[in-house]
């Protein structure tokens, strides 16, 4: 016998964290709600916690900010590159 894997959507996702966050409800009352198992959205919880203090790096937004700079560079020169 096989078993099916849910696969759920990053906005799902968001919305029971939201959820989590507000601290209103059990995880095993969101989890039921949602139709998800406890462990499902414990196993989130945990991922979005871990990823927290990378959003609060200074040295990862300087690097993201570059990166975005570096596209629209990139992105004018392609366009100049086109124009003439």
């Amino acid at each position: 016998m096989t078993t099916i894997r849910k696969t759920y959507t990053t906005e799902f996702k968001v919305k029971v964290m939201r959820e989590i966050l507000r601290e209103e409800k059990s995880l095993s009352q969101i989890a039921s709600e949602y139709g998800t198992h406890v462990n499902v959205i414990s196993r989130w919880r945990d991922q979005a916690l871990s990823g927290l203090p990378a959003l609060f790096d200074d040295r990862q937004a300087r690097i993201r900010q570059q990166k975005k700079w570096n596209g629209r560079k990139n992105e004018k020169d392609y366009m100049q590159k086109l124009a003439d």
